[in-house]
């Protein structure tokens, strides 16, 4: 109740909002705090989320900065995250589209957009922030800066919360896995499946999505992959999800959430795409799913049943 208190008073100015939208404030918003684990069953703001509510930020990114130093990339959160708050980094003027195409595939990763971002910031810290290099490789300097601002601001979030920064080593096979699970743990609920017609379905609320032609993922030339995590949807000539990353199998994921999944797909096994068994701490309300993707001999993923302690 405390939350939607304050996202009432955040919308005070605009009393017609609160009277059009305060039913879905009350019944939708808990919701989605609970299942990121900042509000308890009985409504009240867990440690996780006095933490998130010290965060300007959407409560999912500020989720994924909070639990970053528990997948050993709170460094690398802290830049993606900022990265996703500023505006769009690659330009792609029309009178010049293929060559900005070439350099963005300079810092394209084949595990997504996230990483693509992620590569891509690097490449302009190591060109020492310089202007020119951000114009030659068709980058915005402006929203690098933006996010660079933003950075700063959340590194001293996580100071004054007491928060390690941390990283893991890139010439690690666990760099990608880690920042991937810690990605999921705030994005969970933006999952989506291809389904045989060639369309994708979120598995949240079962709707027709297309991946947005400037994800990597996807593309002219590639094998679409079975599962996706999206940033956001798109609203184009058809409902589009954007800012994609690939979801591998066998994945293993450990989340600290409520959410609960039960979806099936007729042509996917009957064990649903996020079946999970939770434990909760009597002291944090804390609770723990495990997710588990394996691979079948006919490429489909399939999540199995998986119980973990705190």
């Amino acid at each position: 109740m405390y939350a939607c208190l304050c996202l009432c008073v955040f919308l005070y100015p605009y009393p017609w909002l609160i009277t059009k939208y305060f039913p879905y404030i009350l019944t939708l918003y808990p919701f989605q705090l609970n299942y990121l684990g900042a509000l308890d069953d009985e409504g009240e703001l867990t440690d996780l989320g006095m933490k998130m509510s010290e965060v300007p930020l959407e409560p999912p990114l500020a989720k994924i900065l909070l639990v970053s130093p528990d997948f050993s990339c709170s460094n690398e959160a802290a830049s993606l995250v900022a990265l996703l708050s500023a505006p769009n980094i690659f330009m792609r003027p029309r009178e010049s589209a293929a060559e900005a195409d070439e350099c963005k595939a300079l810092f394209t990763s084949p595990d997504g957009d996230h990483l693509s971002l992620l590569t891509a910031y690097e490449a302009y810290l190591s060109s020492g922030r310089s202007r020119d290099w951000c114009y030659e490789h068709y980058l915005n300097y402006r929203s690098l800066q933006s996010a660079d601002s933003i950075r700063e601001q959340l590194v001293r979030i996580l100071k004054k919360l007491n928060l390690p920064l941390v990283s893991t080593p890139q010439q690690s096979g666990a760099y990608i896995s880690n920042l991937k699970a810690c990605l999921v743990s705030g994005l969970f609920m933006h999952v989506a499946h291809l389904q045989r017609q060639g369309h994708y379905l979120t598995v949240k609320d079962q709707q027709v999505v297309a991946i947005h032609p400037s994800s990597v993922v996807g593309g002219k030339g590639t094998v679409k992959p079975v599962w996706v995590l999206f940033q956001e949807f798109v609203l184009t000539s058809k409902v589009c999800v954007c800012v994609c990353s690939l979801l591998y199998a066998p994945y293993t994921i450990t989340l600290h959430t409520l959410y609960t999944v039960y979806t099936s797909f007729t042509h996917v096994s009957h064990t649903p795409f996020i079946s999970c068994h939770t434990h909760k701490h009597t002291h944090t309300h804390a609770h723990t799913i495990a997710y588990t993707y394996t691979h079948t001999h006919t490429h489909t993923h399939v999540i199995h049943r998986t119980s973990c302690a705190l």
